[in-house]
C-alpha cells in the first residue's frame, strides 16, 4: 500500500528519519511512504522522496529519487533524469533498458545493479555491504565501491570510466566486458 504526501508539514517525519538532512526540498517535491510504481505514461516532474517501500520507475521522474528504510529503487524501463540515492537495507536496480542520466548512491547494505541493456550516465557507488554489479549494460562514468562488498562486470558490458573498490572485497571483469578507464582493486 502507498501512501501519498503532497504536504510540506509531513516533511518533519522524513527529517526526522535522516532522508531529507542534506538535501534542498521544496513545495514541488513528492513524498511516498510504501510500495509505489510509476507508471509507463507518467512523468513527475520533481524530486521523489520515498520511505518503507519500493519505488518502480516504468514512466519518467524529472528530479532524483531518494529512499530511505525498508524497500529499494527500481527502474524497470523508465528513466530518472536525476540521481538515485538509497539510504537503507534495500537495493537500487536499473533494468530492462532503464536509463538514469545521473548518480546511483547506494549508502545502506543493498546492492546496486545496472543489467539488461541498461544505461547510467553517471556514477555508481556503493559505500557498504552491497555489491555493484554491472551485466549486459552501459555505465558512462566510474564504478566505485567503498564498503565490503564486491564489484561484477559482466556478459558484454562497458564501463567508460574507471572501476574501484576500496574495501575487502573483490573486482571481476569478464573477458567479454571492457573498462575503458583504470581497474583498482585492494
Amino acid at each position: 500500500m502507498c501512501t501519498f504526501i503532497k504536504n510540506l508539514p509531513l516533511l518533519g517525519l522524513f527529517a526526522v528519519a535522516g532522508l531529507v538532512q542534506s538535501t534542498t526540498v521544496s513545495a514541488d517535491d513528492v513524498f511516498y511512504i510504501g510500495n509505489t510504481v510509476i507508471g509507463p505514461n507518467r512523468t513527475i516532474e520533481a524530486n521523489i522522496f520515498i520511505t518503507n517501500g519500493t519505488l518502480t520507475v516504468r514512466g519518467v521522474v524529472e528530479g532524483n529519487i531518494y529512499q530511505m528504510g525498508s524497500g529499494g529503487v527500481t527502474v524497470n524501463g523508465g528513466l530518472v533524469k536525476g540521481n538515485i540515492e538509497e539510504d537503507g537495507a534495500g537495493n537500487i536496480l536499473v533494468t530492462s533498458g532503464g536509463e538514469v542520466e545521473g548518480n546511483l548512491d547506494e549508502n545502506g547494505t543493498g546492492n546496486a545493479t545496472v543489467q539488461a541493456g541498461s544505461l547510467v550516465k553517471g556514477e555508481v557507488f556503493e559505500s557498504d555491504g552491497g555489491n555493484i554489479v554491472v551485466d549486459s549494460s552501459l555505465v558512462e562514468g566510474n564504478l566505485d565501491e567503498a564498503g565490503g562488498g564486491s564489484v561484477f562486470v559482466r556478459n558484454g558490458s562497458l564501463i567508460k570510466g574507471n572501476v574501484f573498490e576500496s574495501g575487502p572485497g573483490t573486482c571481476s571483469v569478464d573477458k567479454s566486458s571492457e573498462v575503458e578507464g583504470s581497474v583498482e582493486c585492494d
